[in-house]
């Protein structure tokens, strides 16, 4: 969702119905039915065109970018974007000279819940339906499907056969849950790239402060996270916990100053920030099964084969 400066209405716009009726052959002079009304536009529309019903407001771009404004929320809909309004709020539709295919369906919530099908994931999103719109864009998987259904549901609208209703309900219904999944796997994607990039920050302060930082929970504080989150994170990322990552960082120092340095064993409890110079050798024998001392002959020996992590 890309943000756009809020346009303010015209002092001079018209009506909804007008706007409809006289500059987009929009509507038909019918009264909007209780409860649905579909319709399909395709063409040029070079100023903002207000839309305000005490109807839920389902649009779907299938062509060209749709500028829109719900409220004080400015934003653009690429194709294949479906997004949604609450009832009786003010908003206006686009195009800015760019030629558009757009889907619009009025609908009232008693349209979906009045029937014998009963979702709790429904009925809670249409209760306490968010603010601000929420848009998705249709995964590739799912846009042949969505364009399917809301032709048919197009011409259902027209034709008004016997089971006119209950149809356009099924139809729609599927329209709702395949925007939903697409929603949910996009959400799951932005969530896996969020947390990679926690761990790929994580990684950095452990670098940065692992020889003064070792608890959890500070990591966590500098990170804006609660300790619960980042032990899932860097579980899910690197199979460690936080802090068995921060002591492998410790150990890799720990064994470089063994092996590459001429530091003593004293000097190394030092720089390592460990309180003495036992509890420094519990942390190497614990890790390696030897004391840092022959952990050093043996490494001095190329006997001992590498650490790892």
């Amino acid at each position: 969702m890309t943000l756009i400066p809020l346009l303010q209405e015209d002092a001079e716009a018209r009506s909804l119905k007008l706007q409809i009726a006289d500059r987009l052959n929009y509507f038909s002079d019918e009264a909007l039915p209780e409860y649905f009304q579909v319709h399909f536009f395709s063409g040029y529309l070079n100023d903002f065109i207000e839309l305000k019903s005490d109807c839920f407001t389902l649009i779907f771009c299938q062509r060209g970018t749709v500028r829109r404004t719900v409220g004080n929320i400015a934003f653009t809909a690429e194709a294949n974007t479906l997004h949604m309004t609450a009832p009786d709020a003010v908003n206006q539709i686009g195009s800015g000279g760019e030629q558009i295919e757009v889907f619009v369906i009025f609908f009232k919530k008693d349209f979906l819940l009045n029937s014998n099908i009963h979702d709790e994931f429904l009925e809670g999103f249409l209760n306490d339906f968010p603010a601000q719109p929420p848009i998705t864009t249709i995964t590739p998987a799912n846009v042949k499907a969505v364009t399917h259904l809301l032709q048919r549901i197009n011409e259902e609208f027209k034709n008004r056969s016997p089971f006119h209703d209950q149809l356009l309900r099924l139809m729609f219904m599927e329209v709702v849950y395949l925007a939903t999944r697409s929603y949910f796997q996009q959400n799951q994607q932005q969530q896996l790239n969020r947390a990679s990039a926690l761990a790929s920050r994580f990684y950095q302060l452990v670098d940065e402060h692992f020889l003064s930082v070792r608890n959890v929970q500070e990591y966590a504080d500098k990170l804006y996270v609660s300790s619960k989150y980042l032990i899932k994170v860097i579980k899910q990322e690197t199979g460690l916990t936080p802090l068995q990552y921060i002591h492998n960082r410790v150990l890799k120092e720990a064994e470089a100053l063994l092996t590459h340095s001429d530091m003593s064993i004293k000097e190394i409890t030092d720089k390592l920030n460990f309180d003495s110079s036992s509890h420094f050798s519990r942390f190497i024998k614990h890790a390696t099964g030897y004391n840092p001392s022959d952990f050093q002959r043996q490494r001095a020996m190329e006997v001992l084969p590498a650490v790892k992590a």
